[in-house]
């Protein structure tokens, strides 16, 4: 059987990003992706690629990552700079005039390939978020590599629905409405061993609507930790909650793998939050904290970016 038949007139080979940073021995992602990179023989396979390309009279295009320019980067005027770009920016990755900034040697382009102009961009942005000029779309293939970079391969967790309930849910921290009857507990354990009857065991639920994300939780008291209740008066954002058991919930809303949103609830209803580790992000959101010890929350899913508290 035959293979695809190209035409080299129409046809050519996208090489992203060839940074030392990246896929070079000392560069500063490198030891991130390594076992992985190695593993796979990544840039022994991308050379073999480039080297056929060339063979055989394809052209060759090179897309490079944006060269960071450090104190004079446009990106310190922007109002908002995501996170996975603040991660490169402050780190100095691909850094214009430095090594790790510049094609590791074996991708050296030749006379005659393309190099397109590196630019700003991150997901998530939109046109008010940028100065005039910069562009405002996802770039995937970045995304996609420092995802991996970050925590290398994911596999797939298990899943379970966030049912829409029949009845609007109250705040009460009861658990007791016909919406939570109705939702899925998911046991927060690793014991494969199913507990005796009725036996106290933590586990969550979720359950959301038009406007609201809802999640609930009941957990069993562990011993030594201390024994304070709902806490009713005094609660602000980004309280420390290090003292206390304490449930965290991670958003990650575009799936990347890399960056998330985090909300930590503590067994008195005190709460923390973060957008990757950034704890300015202070999204709208109730919580009630009830007995031995259970909770119920409630987050604007629809405006998750406003900075103000709802009371």
């Amino acid at each position: 059987m035959s293979g695809p038949v190209f035409d080299k007139d129409l046809t050519g080979l996208l090489v992203v990003d060839p940074y030392n940073d990246f896929i070079s021995e000392g560069g500063i992602l490198w030891p991130l992706i390594k076992e992985i990179a190695e593993t796979v023989n990544c840039v022994p396979n991308m050379l073999a690629i480039l080297h056929a390309a060339r063979a055989a009279g394809i052209r060759v295009f090179y897309a490079p990552h944006h060269r960071d320019m450090g104190g004079a980067d446009e990106i310190n005027g922007w109002k908002y700079i995501a996170p996975i770009q603040a991660f490169g920016h402050n780190r100095g990755i691909f850094e214009a005039g430095t090594w790790g900034g510049t094609f590791r040697d074996d991708f050296t382009p030749l006379p005659g390939e393309v190099v397109e102009t590196s630019r700003v961009v991150q997901a998530g942005a939109t046109d008010a978020d940028a100065p005039e000029g910069a562009v405002s779309k996802a770039d995937a293939l970045t995304a996609a590599s420092l995802a991996a970079a970050q925590i290398g391969e994911r596999l797939p967790q298990k899943t379970v629905t966030c049912q829409v309930p029949t009845e609007r849910l109250t705040i009460d921290g009861l658990l007791s409405d016909v919406g939570w009857q109705e939702a899925v507990e998911v046991p927060l354990s690793t014991s494969a061993v199913p507990l005796a009857g009725n036996a106290p065991h933590a586990f969550v639920m979720f359950a959301h609507d038009a406007q609201f994300l809802y999640f609930a939780a009941s957990i069993p008291r562990v011993p030594g930790m201390p024994k304070d209740g709902p806490m009713t008066l005094g609660r602000t954002h980004d309280m420390d909650l290090s003292a206390y058991d304490r449930i965290a919930l991670f958003l990650d809303v575009d799936r990347d793998g890399t960056t998330w949103y985090e909300i930590d609830v503590d067994q008195r209803g005190c709460i923390a939050e973060s957008c990757w580790n950034d704890a300015s992000w202070n999204p709208p959101i109730a919580v009630r904290a009830e007995g031995d010890w259970g909770l119920e929350q409630y987050q604007d899913a629809n405006n998750e970016f406003r900075q103000a508290v709802e009371q």
